[in-house]
């Protein structure tokens, strides 16, 4: 490994309990060939299997890897802002503990890109990715995954459109703009991707790059996103909304209309399965966010819902 000071590629990884992966993830990072120096960014979380021994391990092996200090453990969005913030290259690539990249000249490729596009119209490149499963197995279920297959305006990256997380690679120089308000993430976020997309899309968008292998998404009984019931990933969904909405004018009225939206939906699956407490909540912000648009057709179609579970359920 050359001089830090001349690191053009940092590479985002964050680990928690994946110890049956995070071989295959640093392998795949490790196979890459490449004309100029990079670092592995390692965030381990405090896990209670044998990760962190894993990748002390292979800290001691490889000197571009820089395993970040042991903490008590800091959540998903602690840890990404740990390992954002220690990242030092000119572009930063991510790939999750879980996931896996298939092309040893991904990072060749993207780099060759970015430097390529003098007048910086793109603020991030990536590429497609498959879904496999814990043991490799590519799964065929679309709604596992959503891959994008086009390139990417500045407003599609703030609308959540945002790449699969594994396939980015951003000039980190747009993030240290706006890392104010990526550290400013609640501590019980999960969808810290979408949060980077849309910071990173104020700045410009993204291009989609066929050229490259595609990568691995994994899905599994532990994965943070795919584990969680519907209503959930719908409360997830609208805290996400709510914390966007005010960052950016250009989309403030699309978010105003998903948080109407989503709370109309959480309320009428809540009373759906009982879950008083969410009901109430959601149906009271549902009811004065169509009430401040002026939506009466859909207050009416929310008490409507509401009658309808109460006496079918």
């Amino acid at each position: 490994m050359g001089d830090r000071r001349n690191i053009l590629v940092s590479v985002f990884v964050v680990t928690y309990n994946q110890e049956k992966y995070i071989r295959q993830c640093l392998d795949s990072i490790l196979m890459q060939k490449v004309n100029f120096d990079y670092e592995i960014v390692i965030g381990e979380d405090s896990g209670t299997d044998n990760t962190l021994s894993i990748c002390e391990e292979y800290a001691r092996k490889y000197p571009q890897i820089r395993l970040l200090p042991k903490t008590s453990h800091l959540g998903i969005a602690g840890n990404w802002k740990r390992v954002l913030s220690e990242c030092q290259g000119k572009y930063v690539a991510m790939c999750e503990g879980d996931d896996y990249w298939c092309d040893p000249l991904k990072l060749q490729k993207q780099v060759d890109f970015l430097d390529g596009d003098i007048d910086e119209n793109f603020v991030l490149c990536f590429h497609d990715s498959k879904v496999v499963d814990e043991n490799n197995n590519v799964l065929n279920d679309p709604n596992k995954e959503t891959t994008i297959s086009k390139s990417l305006t500045s407003y599609d990256l703030m609308t959540t459109n945002n790449p699969p997380t594994q396939t980015i690679m951003f000039r980190r120089k747009y993030f240290e703009c706006e890392k104010t308000a990526f550290m400013s993430i609640p501590s019980n976020f999960i969808t810290c991707d979408a949060v980077l997309c849309f910071l990173l899309g104020k700045h410009g968008g993204g291009c989609f790059m066929p050229q490259i292998i595609n990568s691995a998404y994994r899905v599994h009984s532990l994965s943070t996103w795919s584990a969680l019931s519907q209503i959930n990933m719908d409360l997830r969904l609208f805290s996400l909304y709510s914390f966007l909405q005010p960052l950016e004018n250009r989309v403030k009225e699309y978010y105003f209309l998903r948080r109407k939206s989503f709370s109309a939906k959480i309320a009428t699956n809540a009373i759906k399965e009982r879950k008083i407490i969410v009901f109430l909540k959601y149906y009271f912000i549902s009811s004065w966010l169509f009430l401040k648009s002026r939506d009466f057709k859909g207050i009416w179609n929310i008490q409507r819902g509401v009658v309808y579970n109460l006496i079918h359920k």
